[in-house]
């Protein structure tokens, strides 16, 4: 075993422990992290039956895959004999470990990314920094929809990176799609084709590939069109003007201003905008994640 491997490892053992460690937090009581009560609730719902989530204020891919979820474990649930139905604090504890796994493989990617963008010892450490960040870990623990998104849009990015070929440009765009799919906001992932000017037959492959990740996550988009539009424009309008309880600001501006300086870490944080203007001007192709063309 090399010894960046054996590095890779020990990060990703101890993200993992930070993120497993306690997703039983606040348990049995349901209120402990607001928002994972209606993520779960839709997701038991498709289980009994209904595919539709009617609710669209969020995508439904992290709906379907806590879904998916619940259903091997009720399956498990009936090899063993014992009744199929799930106690709230299992249901809670199989989605909030889902999104720990989640968490723990946007590690993995985020070496990936590194090691073919600079080195092996600079993957290392953008891995272990992503494996200590506070921000991350705490989200990792809470069956909501940040992690998934940002493991899709990690993905799409170091899909992009390989994108020599339609065929990986296809695979970056879905997985740009599954971002969306997961949380709305990932759809900035389409920014991957922010190039100058590049091969016409590829953009639209992408986007094609795009919108089929999004649907595959999200399919009462097309289905249920009515309700999508009327929950995605009360989204847009949630990001723009803030909790009616609390007056914030706009979104945007304070998660960048606010939420990453405290999430990631000052010293993260500053060195993180340092990389990009050193990523622009040493690795101007791979900063702005372009295929050939």
């Amino acid at each position: 075993m090399t010894r960046a491997r054996r590095g890779l490892l020990l990060v990703l053992a101890l993200g993992a422990i930070l993120r497993f460690f306690p997703i039983w937090f606040g348990l049995p009581f349901d209120r402990a992290r607001p928002d994972e009560e209606t993520a779960i609730g839709h997701a038991a719902a498709i289980l009994a039956g209904d595919p539709n989530p009617h609710f669209f204020h969020w995508p439904s891919l992290t709906f379907y895959l806590f879904a998916a979820g619940f259903s091997a474990a009720s399956w498990i649930h009936r090899l063993a004999h014992v009744d199929a139905a799930l106690t709230m604090n299992e249901q809670y504890l199989i989605a909030r470990g889902l999104v720990a796994v989640a968490g723990t493989l946007t590690i993995a990617v985020v070496f990936g990314l590194g090691r073919r963008m600079t080195d092996e010892g600079t993957a290392t450490i953008a891995a272990l920094f992503l494996a200590v960040a506070p921000l991350h870990v705490r989200e990792s623990h809470f069956a909501m929809t940040d992690v998934v998104m940002t493991l899709f849009v990690t993905a799409a990015v170091a899909l992009a990176l390989r994108a020599t070929d339609t065929a990986h440009g296809v695979m970056a765009g879905f997985a740009a799609g599954l971002a969306a799919s997961a949380k709305y906001t990932g759809a900035a992932a389409i920014a991957l084709l922010a190039a100058p000017p590049y091969a016409a037959g590829r953009i639209i492959a992408f986007l094609v590939a795009c919108a089929a990740g999004f649907l595959a996550g999200t399919p009462y988009a097309l289905f249920d069109a009515r309700t999508f539009a009327s929950g995605f424009a009360f989204d847009v309008t949630h990001l723009s003007t803030g909790q009616a309880y609390l007056e914030l600001g706009r979104g945007w501006s304070y998660h960048l201003l606010r939420s990453l300086p405290y999430g990631m870490g000052a010293t993260v944080f500053i060195a993180s905008l340092a990389g990009l203007v050193v990523m622009a001007v040493r690795y101007r192709k791979e900063a702005i994640a372009l295929p050939d063309v």
